[in-house]
């Protein structure tokens, strides 16, 4: 019934972003490039130079998971007044840009870690994540669902912003999105 299908859309994004979360938190290992080579020059790409200190792997984890939440909150503020696609895209866009190189900075941090302090990053990013509220992704997956049938383009960049995260573990996201990596110069 199409009355349904709204509430099981939801509770598939759901579900997939909280797997993409799981499988981030497991993962580890990956590249040792540090280019700031950003590609094709959408992205600029930082180097674990780019930021200001090197952080512990279990501050690494917790600044992660505090930025990924602030992006959550940037962009359920744009969601907020419920824009038009036209409207929202760009922002959305830029949004997502401005955050890929803020993980990205992370990734490069948390590979010049040992494999035992990898772990402790995901370690601590996991349970930070699972704390929040589900509340906390809502706003995208009722934007998700909104735009799913009218701008099935921006349905999925919002759907995307729930596993940012990956652009801090190299490893998974080559796995995942290789063409990402290989546009921002991840080896």
């Amino acid at each position: 019934m199409n009355g349904n299908q709204p509430g099981a859309r939801r509770r598939l994004l759901l579900a997939v972003a909280g797997l993409a979360v799981i499988v981030f938190a497991g993962a580890c290992g990956g590249g040792d490039d540090d280019s700031t080579n950003g590609g094709d020059g959408k992205t600029a790409v930082p180097t674990a130079s780019a930021t200001a200190k090197p952080l512990g792997p279990e501050e690494l984890g917790n600044q992660v998971a505090a930025d990924y939440f602030t992006m959550l909150g940037e962009a359920a503020a744009l969601l907020a007044s419920q824009p038009t696609a036209e409207v929202l895209r760009p922002k959305l866009t830029a949004l997502k840009e401005k955050y890929i190189a803020v993980f990205v900075a992370y990734g490069y941090q948390r590979e010049a870690m040992s494999t035992a302090d990898r772990d402790k990053v995901d370690a601590a990013l996991r349970k930070a994540v699972f704390a929040a509220p589900a509340t906390v992704v809502a706003p995208l997956n009722e934007a998700t669902t909104r735009f799913q049938k009218t701008d099935p383009d921006l349905a999925q960049t919002v759907v995307s912003l729930n596993i940012l995260t990956q652009y801090a573990a190299f490893d998974l996201l080559k796995k995942q999105e290789p063409k990402e990596a290989e546009r921002l110069g991840i080896k």
